[in-house]
This record gives C-alpha cells, structure tokens and sequence, in this order.
C-alpha cells in the first residue's frame, strides 16, 4: 500500500519512525489531510534523485461519501471490522499525514518502499517474519534517507490481525496462514476450563492435571542458515520435529 497506514481496519500496529520498530495497540480514527494541494505536490519534490510524491490532489466530491465502517464500528473504537479469526499483515509507506515517495533507485523509477522491501527480502535470502522483514526495510530506507533524500519524511508502517503478532509469522508461507485462529481456539479452550477445575475431571472423579494448550504443532518461525536454506532444522535427540521448527506432519486421508 503507498500511504494508507490504516487499510486494516485493526488497533495493532507497527511504526518504524522509532528505532526499534514501536507496538501501537491503538488506533486513531481515520481523517482526511487537508493540506495534499498542488503546492504541498510540488514542495515535495526531490529533484536531484527524481523523486516525486505518489499521492494526487484530493478530488472534491458533490455528493456524500461512503463510509467504509458501519456507525459505532472501527478499530477505533474498539470494535474492529476484521475478522478476528483472519491472519493479515499491511505495508504502507507512510503514516496519514507523511509524503510516500517515487525515485529513481539503480536506474529505475520505482516507490522507495517497493524497493527497500526487495532489498531487505534479498538480504534475509527470504526467509523472516514480518518483524524482520520490517526491521530490515527501515534500516534500508535511513540509509536513503542519510545519504540521498534527507528532506524525505516518510517511515514504513505495519499493521497487523492482533491474533496475528509479527514476530510469530513467517512472510508468505501458507503454513502461518491459520495463526490468528490458533490464537482463538486456545483462548476459547481456555474460557471453557472456566475458574474451577470441574470440568478437568477424570471418569473417577480425581482431577485432572492442568497444563497450557500445546502450541507445538504451529511451526517455530526459525531463520534457516545458508547452508540449510530450504531444510528444516536439525532436532536433538528426543526432540519432535514439531518442537524444533520443522513443518507438522500432513494429516492422512479418513
């Protein structure tokens, strides 16, 4: 996303202006900025790297617009439009009220967040968790700014299901898909346990021993060495392949 640091509609977020990364687990409402006129367009332009805002000028409107949240409903206010259940991540290049930028980058025209996401990806030979991956495309993007735009005002913000933590989840591999509803079946486990231990009982009435749901079988977001890229990683003895990191076991058929 270019610049719409609030596309989900979720309090958790991540705001790469402060170093390391800041956690929101608030949201502010979603307003429009006044000030993106031409003037402010032109302003914004770095001539020496060809860089140039991606915004456009707001486009005024007769009619009433339709709000995307229904009246009393937003992360704002507590009560998040998302699926609770749905694991999401969303990169915008700037928060409302910065300028996300094109420029031109290795002889080529592209948005700068664009590229220093390619970069950080190459650099962590794509294999990270979107905590990572955010990390490493804002160290990349103060280098820019120090050495090549320093009026470019613009920070790098994650925002995230808060089912979903960033450090939990592995960028683009399908078996982290299910994290946020993982969350929600342990805590619905948990609810039904309830303050007493009545519902741990055994079939002899002797109580049942308490322990945590097991969260094993989600795969332990590891970076893989070089040497291993591609391999899960090696288990002690003893040691299931679950525990160590290693993808679960596919469930068989019937």
């Amino acid at each position: 996303c270019c610049h719409a640091a609030h596309m989900l509609d979720v309090p958790s977020s991540m705001d790469s202006s402060h170093r390391p990364p800041k956690t929101l687990q608030v949201c502010e409402q979603k307003h429009e900025v006044h000030n993106r006129s031409e003037e402010a367009w032109q302003k914004a332009l770095i001539s020496h790297a060809m860089a140039r805002p991606r915004f456009v000028p707001t486009v005024q409107s007769n009619g009433k617009r339709q709000k995307r949240t229904a009246e009393g409903s937003g992360a704002h206010v507590g009560r998040m439009t998302l699926d609770p259940g749905v694991t999401a991540f969303c990169f915008a290049a700037s928060r409302t009220g910065e300028t996300a930028l094109d420029a031109n980058i290795k002889a080529h025209q592209r948005g700068v967040m664009s590229f220093c996401l390619i970069e950080a990806l190459a650099a962590l030979r794509n294999r990270c968790t979107y905590e990572m991956l955010l990390e490493k495309a804002s160290t990349k993007m103060d280098d820019i700014r120090e050495k090549y735009m320093p009026t470019m005002d613009q920070y790098i913000q994650l925002s995230f299901c808060p089912n979903s933590a960033p450090s939990e989840v592995v960028v683009l591999d399908a078996r982290y898909a299910r994290v946020a509803q993982h969350r929600l079946t342990q805590r619905a486990r948990l609810a039904e346990r309830g303050p007493s231990n009545e519902a741990l009982r055994n079939t002899d009435g002797c109580p049942a021993p308490v322990r945590e749901v097991s969260t094993e079988f989600v795969p332990s977001p590891n970076y893989y060495p070089p040497d291993r890229l591609g391999q899960p990683p090696a288990c002690s003895s003893g040691q299931s392949p679950a525990a160590c990191g290693s993808p679960p076991p596919a469930a068989s058929a019937g």
